[in-house]
This record gives structure tokens, C-alpha cells and sequence, in this order.
């Protein structure tokens, strides 16, 4: 059951914490809630407000969530705008890390294929839909890193030091080949099972219908895309928006972009340059509320 949102708006000047109360009774519910590794956060959409897993160690997600309920985006009109969306959307969460962008839209009714390499976060995302069971059906968790068919196990997925702050511990890197490994490692880090976009699309999935597709997996993009290729040429979402923070990985979609008929519409403010890249013969519409 959706709690009522806490009488009083969100703002980044706001504070709100969840009652000893519910979290007790969130426990009680959801045994893994319990882990000390997890805690329990209200989430707040322009859908309402829901109870969602969150890392207790430092996370910026987390915290930011923790603290005032809001993440990227409030809606999931405000991912594609101004264009619009089916109601029976699917969306394709390629690093779906603690499952903002997957909970927001099966919050909204959407199917979601959720990728997530990172087991910390695996957890809390099933946390959360243990928590609102009535989107568990609309969720599919893939729990994979995902490479280029050059890409070889073992996989290991470290938490982000953030340039030495480590405050990031919910931001996976993904790390494959002979030498990945956790040994040595301060933050967390866990293996992580290899499979291409690919795979997960013609033989898991059975190529499903997918009409958004959200990538952000801190520079391993070019693997992903290259072990992906069936998105562009078989599933063909009308949107894509990904993280064009590190130049690599920026030219990797470009030249995908150009290569299958998708130019990009909109930019959002901010250090992680999320792209939004819309396929040539998806229309502008009138955004969906």
C-alpha cells in the first residue's frame, strides 16, 4: 500500500524522516528491509509517494532520496518530453542502480526490464517491490553485467570512490577480464555474472516491445553497446537517454545515433550530460501526464 506523502514539500531546504513506526512495520514485512546494509526512505513522484530501499552506507542516491524524496525526474512525461508515451510503456533500465527510473514507471502501469550489475543494489531493488507488490509483476530484473561479445568474465562491480570522497557507494563500476577482481578493495565490491544486451533480448526476453530505454553504467557504455546491437536493429526503441559525461562513451553514441537514425533533442543541466536521443520517425506529441 502507497503511504500518504508527509505534510509538507520537498525542497532541497527540507528534511523528512520515516516514523520509528513504519520502519518497524517495513521490516516486519520485508525481512531483507532488516539488513543493515539497507533503509528504508519514502520516495515522492508526481504519482504519489511509495516506500523504497536505500543504501545506509554513504550514497548520493541515497542520501538525496533519504532526505528530501526526489531524484532526476519527478514523472514519466518529464522523461521524454515533450513527446509522448503509450500508457502500456516499456522502458529498458540499463543500470538501474537503486531503481528510481524502474519504480517511477511501474509506479505509472509501464513494464520495465531492469539491469542491474551491482548485488548491493539487486538487493534493495528487490526490497522495494517487496514493499509495493503490486508492481513486482511489471518488473523484470536482469541481474548481469553487461559487455561486448571482446568481453570476458570474470566481472567485478566496485563502488564508486568518487575521486576519494566515498560518498558514492551505490554507483557501480564495472571491472572484467582476468584481472578484475575484489581483493585489496575498501568499499564494496561483488562479482558480478557476465551476459550481453543481445542475449538478454533475443533469447531471455524474446525481443520485447521497448519504447524508452535508459542506459547510465559509468563508462562501460561501449561494451554494452557493442554486445547490443539488436536494440537499433530489431527492438528500435523511439527514445534513448544516456549519460554523456565521459568522452569515450559520448563518441560511442554518437556514432550509434548516427549510424541508426537518432539525433539528439535535449540535454539536462548538469555535470552527468543526460542525453535524450529520439529515433528519426518518432514524432513530437503532446506530453503525457
Amino acid at each position: 500500500m502507497l503511504p500518504a506523502c508527509p505534510n509538507r514539500t520537498y525542497s532541497h531546504n527540507s528534511r523528512w524522516r520515516p516514523p520509528p513506526e513504519a520502519v518497524s512495520a517495513a521490516e516486519a514485512e520485508c525481512p531483507s528491509l532488516a539488513d543493515q546494509a539497507l533503509r528504508l526512505g519514502i520516495a515522492r513522484t508526481d504519482g504519489g509517494c511509495y516506500r523504497m530501499a536505500l543504501l545506509a552506507r554513504a550514497d548520493i542516491v541515497s542520501r538525496i532520496i533519504f532526505s528530501w524524496g526526489v531524484w532526476e525526474k519527478p514523472s514519466v512525461a518529464s522523461v521524454v518530453t515533450p513527446h509522448t508515451l503509450p500508457d502500456d510503456c516499456t522502458l529498458l533500465d540499463i543500470g538501474a542502480n537503486l531503481g528510481w527510473f524502474t519504480m517511477l514507471f511501474a509506479q505509472a502501469g509501464c513494464k520495465v526490464y531492469a539491469v542491474e550489475a551491482f548485488p548491493q543494489n539487486q538487493r534493495a531493488l528487490k526490497a522495494t517491490l517487496c514493499l509495493n507488490p503490486s508492481w513486482a509483476s511489471r518488473v523484470t530484473l536482469a541481474p548481469y553485467a553487461l559487455g561486448g561479445p571482446t568481453t570476458s568474465p570474470p566481472c567485478v562491480v566496485r563502488s564508486d570512490a568518487n575521486g576519494g570522497r566515498r560518498n558514492n557507494n551505490g554507483n557501480g563500476i564495472v571491472t572484467c577480464g582476468p584481472t578484475a577482481t575484489c581483493a585489496g578493495e575498501s568499499l564494496a565490491c561483488e562479482q558480478a555474472e557476465l551476459r550481453t544486451l543481445d542475449k538478454l533480448l533475443s533469447d531471455e526476453w524474446a525481443m520485447p516491445r521497448v519504447d524508452v530505454v535508459k542506459v547510465d553504467v559509468e563508462g562501460f557504455e561501449c561494451e554494452v553497446l557493442a554486445g547490443g546491437q539488436r536494440l537499433f536493429t530489431s527492438t528500435r526503441p523511439k527514445f534513448i537517454i544516456a549519460e554523456m559525461k565521459f568522452g569515450r562513451t559520448a563518441k560511442c553514441w554518437q556514432q550509434q545515433a548516427a549510424l541508426h537514425g537518432y539525433t539528439i533533442e535535449r540535454v539536462d543541466p548538469g555535470v552527468d550530460r543526460n542525453t535524450l536521443f529520439v529515433r528519426s520517425d518518432a514524432p513530437p506529441g503532446t506530453m503525457k501526464t
